[in-house]
This record gives structure tokens, sequence and C-alpha cells, in this order.
């Protein structure tokens, strides 16, 4: 590892250092990495910044991090090589589809708001309580447009291509997963109680903070 320069977020340029180190065989599955007060020592960076950066690593699977003992390489190389080509195709897909989802979804919501059964609003509930990954299907399915339904079934498809890496995705991250259930729940209260422009704002809200986390992810990893 080297002393970190440049403009780009510190740990950033930290995880981007251990995940090339991975990738040139330097670690391997099963290897620990070096303590934190060593990794501060080689890159000259706060131990904040290094927490950080093991913390995002940790999140998306390369890496555990085991109290008292340090922090493990979870991933072999070939486990987080991606074709270029494939990679940049999908990404640009991602954004494209979060793109038009931020400008449909919260009208969607503003409609299901006005437009819901109670049997609506008992399965959208359901869908929520079960931790299903279903909310926004569900959601979608109350304004009862075919239309819709299939576009945002070819979101979706775009969307969950995991093919490309073996890395657990921000939506199922630990520290993301209630954060978006919060949303969800703010989301399903304003159907609830009939209030389409709370539901629009949640909702829009909702998918910006999405785009949001997903573009620093594909930042790092991509």
């Amino acid at each position: 590892m080297k002393k970190i320069t440049g403009t780009s977020k510190l740990y950033e340029q930290v995880l981007a250092q251990i995940e090339s180190m991975i990738l040139q065989g330097d670690f391997q599955k099963g290897d620990m990495l070096p303590s934190e007060k060593e990794i501060m020592d080689m890159t000259g960076v706060s131990r904040i910044t290094v927490r950080e950066a093991l913390k995002k690593l940790g999140e998306a699977g390369v890496i555990e991090t085991r109290k008292g003992k340090g922090s493990f390489v979870l991933m072999d190389r070939n486990d987080l090589i991606r074709d270029t080509e494939s990679r940049d195709e999908y990404v640009k897909a991602f954004q494209h589809s979060t793109q038009v989802r931020c400008i449909i979804e919260p009208e969607v919501a503003k409609l299901a708001a006005m437009m819901a059964t109670d049997d609506d609003i008992r399965l959208l509930e359901e869908t929520l309580n079960n931790n299903s990954n279903d909310f926004h299907k569900v959601l979608v399915s109350i304004i009862r447009n075919p239309f819709i339904n299939n576009l945002f079934a070819e979101l979706q498809e775009i969307e969950e291509d995991k093919n490309l890496v073996n890395l657990i995705e921000p939506s199922e991250q630990k520290t993301i997963v209630p954060l978006i259930k919060n949303q969800h729940r703010k989301i399903f209260e304003s159907i609830r109680d009939r209030k389409p422009e709370y539901a629009y704002f949640y909702t829009k809200e909702h998918q910006e903070f999405v785009a949001e986390i997903y573009e620093e992810y594909f930042t790092i990893f991509y």
C-alpha cells in the first residue's frame, strides 16, 4: 500500500488499494489484512478513514471484520474480476432505469393513495411487514395500469442483473436495509392515510436515495 494523494475521497482511495491488492493476488481468500494502525501508517490517513474503507468493504462482502481479531478477506480475485464492457453497459442501464423510476414512481404512489382499496392496503402492508422485495411491485399494481406494470417489470429486470460481480449490493447491505424499510413504511402510511402529496414526496425521496447509494457503490466497486 502507498501514501494517499489526489482529490477523490480518502476512504475510497484506501478501499481501492485494498481491492487492487486482492485482484493482484497479494491478499487471498482467508488472509488477514494489515491492522488499522498498519494501514494508517502505510497510507497516511486517519483511523476514521481506514474504518470507513473497511466498513464499505465489509458491507459489500469483500472482507469480514472480527472483533478483537482483525479483518479477513472473503473473496478471491476471480470474485472481483469483471468484463469492462459488460460492466459499463450495466451501470449505464441501471442509471437510466433509476432515472425513469424517479420520474414515474412518485406519480404512481400519488395515484395509489387515491385509488387503493382496503385489500390493496392490506396486501401492501403485508408485503412491508414480511420484508418482501415485492413492495414496489405491489405498489405499482394498485393503479391497475398494464402498461406501467410491464414497464416496471422491465426496469426491475435490468436492475436485478447480478451476473457481473459477486458483491452484496446496497439494497441488501445490513446498514442500508433498515433505512429502505423505514422509507417504504412512510410511503405505505401515506397511501393508507389517503395522502397523495405525501406519497409522492416520500417516494421521490426514496428513489433519489436509492440512486445516490448505487452511484457511490458503482464509483467504489465498478
